[in-house]
């Protein structure tokens, strides 16, 4: 619950992982679970979204997640709003720049390093300058 927001930490996917043991006895919670873990599996072949795409992606991800959250709420006897399940969770917004950076930067180095990208380089004081060739003649 405290990671809803973040699917990519591992609290988030560890998390997930031991719902099919602490629940296994939830027919409810197990049938969330998995129409989650079907949704993942559906959009992980998914590697180039389009901008509308990856927002309806995030929203659909956002919804199961909240309906198995729901679910083992319920399970649980926690009385929580749904409303307060799918948006409730405070998540810094710096978080997303920086995860969004950094992804930027893998693809970006990546795209380098196969050979699909150059590397640019920008010389700003060449070593032919006549001020450093008079300094080492002296």
């Amino acid at each position: 619950m405290g990671n809803r927001k973040q699917i990519l930490t591992p609290e988030f996917v560890g998390g997930l992982n031991l719902i099919e043991v602490e629940f296994h006895d939830k027919k409810e919670v197990i049938n969330a679970w998995k129409n989650l873990f079907r949704y993942f599996c559906e959009i992980s072949g998914q590697t180039e979204l389009t901008e509308q795409r990856h927002q309806r992606v995030a929203e659909e991800m956002e919804s199961f997640t909240a309906i198995l959250l729901g679910t083992i709420a319920t399970s649980l006897n926690v009385k929580i709003d749904n409303l307060d399940i799918y948006k409730g969770d405070y998540s810094p917004i710096l978080w997303g720049e920086i995860d969004s950076e950094q992804t930027n930067l893998r693809r970006f180095f990546l795209e380098v390093l196969n050979g699909n990208r150059a590397f640019p380089v920008n010389i700003t004081n060449f070593p032919g300058n006549s001020n450093e060739v008079d300094t080492e003649k002296k």
